[in-house]
């Protein structure tokens, strides 16, 4: 029995209940004020990590390229359209590795540009991934695909009364002015003498050759960084006279030949079969129908169940092969 005057066992439970109830709904209510203000700071650490995240990706990028280690532009089942059961590529998987120009051939339509654009982290694919270096292109900071990924479009996107210099001279916007490697690319391009000139006043093939310059200053580097850049380009000779398209594909043998990863969008055979290490043939439905040495790739049998036309194959200079369409 309790004490006369003592409260009941239950009236002590019920009142320091009350009381620990009180502190409880205090305490949520602090909790709720303390959640509130922790929000923000869980949102900025999460944006933290994600910019940490992404950085990583760049750091990985940043020691293959000290290392003089080659960086791969891998496409992995890519299924891709732009319209919804309409599809421009199906299950394209591949790999373009430094050191080598690779030819991509096929039929308008086949999704060869289409490839480009993926690869450089412009669409995202229905489907698969691309990979510089193991890393999702689109996980990589802008500026570091701007750094190693250079793109020679296939029409000049170039708008306003800029000189053929500063054209070129875009290029360095992510890795820093560099007037040197403005005027090596002009030079290998032999467009600087006209350097001062309005872009837009020069004829398609000139402008097709400052177009591959600007790749070239975009890319220019040490020697041993350049096994981690992949210079993509988009029927880049296609409006040049002969003379400077056989510079031009010498230009970018040489630039994978000093350890880039140099891939080419052409509708010429022969120069594919001339210049290219490796070729990726898509059909018009956008599968891939061969890949492998350009040698044993680009044959007259295998292009005629491609293009649906006939063609035959004959020996040019210096040990070359042409490839030529014929009727019937």
């Amino acid at each position: 029995m309790p004490a006369p005057g003592a409260p009941a066992r239950g009236a002590v439970a019920s009142g320091g209940g009350d009381r620990l109830g009180a502190a409880g709904r205090s305490a949520d209510r602090a909790g709720g004020r303390i959640g509130e203000v922790d929000r923000p700071r869980r949102r900025a650490h999460a944006h933290r990590r994600h910019h940490r995240d992404r950085r990583r990706a760049g750091v990985h990028l940043d020691a293959a390229s000290r290392a003089g280690a080659g960086v791969t532009l891998a496409f992995e089942n890519i299924a891709f359209g732009y319209k919804r059961g309409t599809p421009v590529l199906r299950g394209v998987s591949a790999a373009f590795e430094p050191g080598r120009v690779h030819a991509i051939v096929g039929p308008n339509g086949a999704g060869k540009t289409t490839l480009l654009r993926i690869g450089l982290g412009l669409l995202r694919p229905w489907e698969g991934r691309a990979t510089l270096g193991g890393r999702d292109v689109r996980s990589l900071r802008a500026q570091d695909r701007a750094t190693r990924l250079a793109y020679t479009a296939q029409r000049s996107s170039v708008v306003g009364a800029f000189s053929v210099r500063q054209v070129v001279r875009f290029a360095r916007h992510a890795t820093g002015a560099d007037e040197g490697a403005v005027d090596r690319a002009l030079a290998t391009m032999r467009i600087e003498d006209r350097a001062a000139e309005a872009f837009a006043n020069l004829s398609v093939g000139q402008q097709q050759r400052v177009a591959l310059a600007r790749s070239l200053a975009q890319i220019d580097g040490p020697a041993d960084a350049m096994p981690s850049r992949v210079l993509l380009a988009d029927e880049p000779v296609s409006a040049m006279d002969p003379a400077h398209a056989l510079h031009a594909m010498t230009t970018l043998r040489g630039v994978a030949r000093r350890g880039a990863a140099v891939v080419v969008v052409l509708h010429d055979l022969t120069m594919a079969r001339r210049f290219a290490d490796d070729a990726l043939v898509l059909d018009a439905a956008g599968r891939i129908a061969a890949h492998g040495a350009a040698s044993s790739t680009l044959t007259a049998n295998r292009l005629s169940d491609v293009y649906g036309v006939g063609f035959v194959e004959a020996e040019g200079g210096a040990g070359g092969v042409a490839i030529l369409p014929v009727e019937g």
